[in-house]
């Protein structure tokens, strides 16, 4: 069983009303592929970073050109429109291979677990998921 708690700021006296049939749940069977990073597109070298998350099992994994990667995450919805639910994303016990490839591939992987790292909201649409910190977008995947 999944639960989701939806967040009200606590120095609102608002409720909010959040339609249960509009909230993309991640599926632990999607494996998603970095396209951007911080902005700039990923090469098109054949060289991918993937994540999958299961929701279920409140763990997330991915592969790195040159290691696999695994955490535990928590997920509170924050807010959900027609195009995307937007969640609160906590991760820890992040693990990775330590598996030495080409230098650069080294140097993007170390860039790539440093920002993933540091993001704390998910927003998951149809065919799109970007990870981000303080609202913006530093991470984004598209449905492989």
């Amino acid at each position: 069983m999944v639960m989701f708690i939806v967040a009200i700021g606590c120095s609102s006296t608002k409720t909010a009303t959040v339609d249960v049939q509009s909230i993309r749940v991640p599926n632990k069977r999607q494996v998603w592929q970095l396209v951007e990073m911080k902005g700039r597109a990923m090469p098109q070298s054949g060289k991918v970073f993937t994540l999958t998350l299961n929701s279920e099992a409140a763990t997330l994994r991915g592969e790195t050109p040159c290691n696999r990667y695994f955490a535990d995450m928590t997920l509170q919805v924050a807010a959900t429109t027609a195009e995307a639910t937007r969640y609160r994303l906590g991760q820890r016990n992040l693990g990775h291979g330590d598996v030495q490839c080409p230098e650069a591939d080294m140097e993007q992987e170390k860039r790539y677990f440093a920002l993933f790292a540091r993001c704390t909201e998910m927003e998951l649409g149809d065919h799109t998921l970007c990870l981000l910190q303080k609202g913006n977008v530093v991470l984004k995947y598209e449905l492989q």
